[in-house]
């Protein structure tokens, strides 16, 4: 390298040198002498803020018979020669990390602008390398580039088992964190072509496709829009591909039948089946996507338009083993144009979302209520089984228009329309020591149709940074005619029936507010900003329900006390006032809120009467940022419902009644979350974060429990008698404070000569909640501690085993000494995947999860399930053909358990077996250039 540049040098001083005039010797007069200004630009635009301050610049010149060099650097993309005489000059720009620019140039006397432009090198990989040679990563000023070679996957998997080995990243259905911080979005090239999903571009390319991974902070776009200095930043990728990719379109077509190894309830063989369709297209300024599902082999309804199709057949989104039947069709259709530019352009989008959804349970639940002072111990068995039928259609259209004559506009309108109808019934049985069993019966059920509309507009000023208006409103109207219906049995020998309507003819909300920010200070080492902001909501919706006793079912009678017609309202005034403080490594942010909160009812039966409730509440709020570290500092506030406070008995239901408490006080909880980078290795990439959060509830609000074993008469709500055998439920204010803290400390390393991926993650928490045991108010402490881990070891590209190990210690007790619940429970999976030489591919995966109980209640639970699928590619990988069994150790029941200083209780779910599903997949691609 030095031979050539001294070779390259000396020819381009033989030319200099004999190519100026003899009369460049004598100095000119001021007015005929050249200024030269260049300009420099990299070829990634995204990272041009992070590098142009730190390229140098070589100018060679002739004066005086001698060759003369001046060295000088890059301020804010740009540098200068001034009073120099006109004539031929060499320029050369480098930066480390980038192809050098360079050229002679003819100057004239006067101004003369070259414009450079750098280009990364490439860093050439010989094939004959081996592997394990290949840098994973390299430090480029702010940027971190993850080299994709050195990534062991599959072949034609996707982008996304890339970064999921890549140490420090977290990888979501639709987010993505690198160490500890959200990715707001991801570039292919420089380009953001598959919109604001960050996952979207890696799960839409191939890991064969992808050169180099880049990870870097960039301002946002507002902010560079505004000239701000220095401002908070947003983490995003840079995917750099091997070839030229400025578009994909890409067809994907599904189709999977099976059957269930167990009958169903009908006592008939069980038919599997998942068809899928999607058609794509993305591109900078313009993207369409639309889809279209029918399944039922889904636990519940995971569809959103941002769901990639390929996430949608991944098996592992299929459930092992269904607690409930569940069918579901789905479709969207998403589309957006862009105009001159897609950050400051002006743009148009529209969205269409369709989904019916079928469902049918069964549940069963023990719950064993402990014995105390005033209540005895009890068995409370109940079992549910129900149905479900739901069909929506969803419609948005949205514009932004940037620079228009009053600058910034944003409009939406939505739409939704949707008929929902469900059934269940359920059976109790209270078993109380002492007495004799208490059984009630109830059938619940709702029918109706809902028409929802949402506008939005908003407007901002941004072309002056000292002063930015800003001012937006949103407004929603609904007209819903929806009924439901309770059907209960009592114990006292007749049938009390109700039926209630939500939203009875028209609801409506407004939301608006009004801000304005200044930037005080705006320089290369300082940017101090004030804000200040409004707003109002108001809320309106109208409420129903008719109560009636069936003693005689010829002749039902209203009950009056427990039938309602009122109009809910609830409105709030706030006040928001700010500052933030940005210096190169330290960003902090100060925020108020303070208002005035007011829910109240306009009740016109059975009586009229008007009940008003307001809350004055304060929220402080505090960021800080040292870089790769963050404290966010938070308080909020949460009033109780209506029903909560209001001063009256519910006895809809006569064996439970629900007391209300008009001097409830709002819950405020503050929060803090902690976050940052402890340790990171520049040559494995290993990687070591913490992240915790420590929260506090001030007057939580606390249910309390009381069981009548007689008739009794309670004094107050105006005097009321409760008869034996009735469970009621009071709402207090504890006057100890609700915590818990808990830390994570995970850790990620890339061992590539043992060609092994490892993550761990150990973590504790320690929780303080409220909680009645009778008459007396305790504290139930609850503690955790545990680790997680999984490793992936893939020796050869066709092979990979995965283990993924997981424990946790868990206690419970109260601080009057009562052992609620001790034990560990622990959890792992392992799996196998194997691509034969002739591209038949086998996979395997089992799961264990167990709960083992060492004291207080509980029952050990034991549950382990297996996977299995095996397929081959046809059409060079366009079309796969597997067949897949879920659940093949069937198992039969799902169980859940939770405990608190009241009770212990345990459910479980039937669940349909193991089944079988034949899957045929064939997808077209193609990429623009």
């Amino acid at each position: 390298m030095k031979n050539k540049f001294a070779i390259g040098m000396f020819a381009v001083s033989l030319l200099l040198f004999f190519d100026f005039p003899a009369g460049a010797q004598v100095k000119e007069k001021q007015d005929s002498l050249a200024n030269v200004f260049g300009f420099v630009k990299i070829e990634w635009q995204s990272l041009y803020a992070a590098i142009r301050n730190e390229a140098s610049v070589i100018m060679v010149r002739e004066s005086d018979g001698q060759l003369d060099t001046v060295r000088s650097g890059c301020v804010d993309d740009r540098f200068s020669f001034t009073k120099i005489a006109p004539g031929r000059i060499y320029l050369k720009v480098s930066h480390v990390g980038y192809e050098p620019a360079e050229g002679v140039y003819d100057i004239s006397a006067g101004d003369n602008v070259i414009y450079f432009t750098l280009k990364e090198k490439i860093e050439e990989l010989d094939a004959a390398k081996v592997e394990a040679e290949v840098p994973l990563m390299r430090i480029l000023q702010d940027t971190t580039i993850y080299n994709a070679a050195a990534v062991q996957t599959e072949e034609g998997a996707s982008a996304l088992e890339i970064i999921r080995q890549l140490p420090g990243f977290e990888v979501g259905i639709n987010s993505i964190s690198v160490n500890g911080r959200k990715v707001a979005r991801t570039y292919v090239n420089g380009v953001q072509i598959f919109g604001d999903n960050p996952v979207k571009a890696f799960s839409s390319l191939l890991a064969d496709e992808v050169q180099q991974v880049r990870v870097y902070d960039q301002q946002t776009a507002e902010d560079r829009f505004k000239g701000l200095k220095v401002s908070r930043k947003e983490r995003v990728l840079d995917i750099r591909t091997k070839d030229p990719i400025l578009s994909l379109s890409r067809i994907l077509l599904s189709a999977s039948g099976g059957v269930d190894g167990e009958k169903n309830a009908d006592g008939r063989v069980q038919g599997r089946y998942m068809g899928l369709a999607s058609a794509e297209f993305y591109s900078e300024m313009f993207t369409l996507s639309a889809l279209a599902e029918a399944n039922n082999v889904r636990e519940s309804s995971i569809f959103s338009s941002s769901f990639s199709p390929e996430y949608l057949l991944d098996e592992n989104s299929f459930p092992p083993a269904l607690s409930s039947y569940r069918e579901a069709m789905f479709a969207h259709l998403d589309i957006d144009k862009y105009w001159k530019d897609r950050e400051y352009g002006n743009s148009l989008g529209f969205f269409y979302k369709f989904e019916r959804e079928h469902a049918r349970s069964a549940q069963e639940a023990l719950t064993e209520y402990f014995q105390t002072d005033s209540s005895p111990a009890m068995a409370y068995e109940d079992s549910t089984a129900g149905a479900s039928v739901g069909v929506s259609h969803y419609f948005q259209v949205s514009t932004d228009l940037v620079n228009t004559k009053i600058n910034d506009i944003s409009a939406m309108v939505s739409a939704k329309i949707s008929e929902n109808r469900a059934n269940s019934v359920a059976s109790s049985l209270n078993t109380v020591e002492n007495q004799l069993p208490i059984s009630q019966y109830l059938q619940s059920g709702n029918n109706g149709k809902g028409y929802d509309m949402e506008a939005v507009l908003s407007w901002s000023k941004n072309d002056n940074f000292r002063f930015i208006p800003s001012a937006g409103i949103m407004v929603k109207g609904s007209l819903n005619n929806s009924a439901s219906w309770d059907t209960d049995t009592l114990a006292s020998s007749f049938t009390r029936r109700q039926l209630q309507s939500d939203a009875i003819g028209k609801g409506w909300s407004v939301y608006a507010d009004a801000s304005v920010l200044s930037y005080l200070v705006n320089n290369d080492n300082l940017s101090l900003s004030l804000n200040a902001g409004y707003t109002f909501y108001y809320e309106k919706s109208r409420r129903r329900q008719m109560t009636f006793d069936l003693i005689d079912p010829a002749n039902p009678v209203q009950n009056i006390p427990n039938s309602y017609d009122y109009t809910w309202n609830m409105m709030s005034n706030e006040l928001t006032v700010g500052a933030s403080l940005n210096l190169p490594k330290v960003m902090m942010t100060l925020g108020l809120s303070g208002g005035r909160v007011t829910q109240f009812d306009e009740e016109r039966f059975p009586e009229a009467l008007d009940y008003d409730r307001s809350y004055n509440r304060l929220t402080p709020s505090l960021n800080i940022t040292y870089g790769q570290h963050s404290v966010d500092v938070k308080c909020s506030a949460s009033q109780p419902s209506i029903e909560q406070t209001r001063d009256r008995i519910d006895d809809s239901n006569p064996l439970v009644l629900l007391a209300g408490n008009p001097d409830l006080k709002q819950v405020y909880t503050t929060s803090v979350d902690f976050r940052g980078l402890i340790l990171r290795n520049r040559k494995n990439g290993m990687t070591w974060m913490y992240w915790g959060n420590f929260s506090y509830d001030a007057d939580r609000i606390v249910s309390k429990s009381t069981y009548f074993t007689s008739d009794t008469h309670v004094d107050d709500y105006g005097g009321y008698d409760v008869k034996a055998g009735t469970m009621m439920y009071s709402y207090e204010n504890a006057a100890q404070g609700a915590w818990r803290a808990n830390l994570d400390l995970p850790f990620s390393a890339m061992f590539r000569k043992a060609k092994l991926n490892f993550r761990c993650t150990p973590s504790a928490s320690i929780e303080s909640t409220p909680q009645y045991v009778g008459d007396l108010m305790t504290s139930l402490l609850t503690v955790n501690a545990g680790a997680s881990m999984s490793l992936s070891w893939t020796p050869v590209k066709s092979l990979n085993f995965s283990l993924s190990p997981s424990g946790r210690w868990f206690d419970s007790t109260n601080d009057s000494g009562q052992k609620i619940t001790s034990g560990v429970a622990l959890s792992g999976s392992f799996g196998i995947s194997y691509t034969f030489p002739f591209k038949l591919w086998i996979k395997t995966r089992v799961n264990d999860n167990c709960y083992l109980y060492t004291a207080g209640a509980g029952t050990n639970i034991n549950t382990c399930t297996l996977r299995a699928s095996v397929g081959y590619p046809f059409m060079k990988g366009k079309l796969k053909v597997s067949l897949s069994g879920m659940d093949l150790l069937n198992r039969s029941d799902a169980y859940t358990t939770s405990a608190t200083s009241d009770y212990f209780m345990q459910s479980w779910q039937t669940a349909i077996g193991r089944y079988f599903m034949l899957n045929i997949v064939y997808t077209f691609r193609h990429k623009g250039a």
